[in-house]
């Protein structure tokens, strides 16, 4: 998950990733921020958030998969 600040990932490289995905059924993105607390390398400042992020979004994926009958 990319982070505003990131020491190690260079600020381009979210948007450069997301150009050679060509051919994803879907794509979520997001950046963590320094009014989160989580600009830093793997959510350092707020790791709650990006958990909650995670479950959210898995949970979301969840949800469609139901809604379009993928899931027993």
């Amino acid at each position: 998950m990319p982070v505003a600040n990131d020491h190690y990932v260079a600020n381009d490289q979210l948007p450069r990733q997301i150009r050679t995905l060509t051919h994803v059924y879907s794509l979520t993105a997001r950046r963590f921020t320094a009014q989160e607390f989580a600009s830093n390398h793997c959510q350092l400042g707020n790791v709650g958030l990006a958990l909650t992020t995670m479950l959210n979004w898995l949970a979301q994926l969840n949800q469609e998969e139901l809604v379009l009958g993928k899931v027993n």
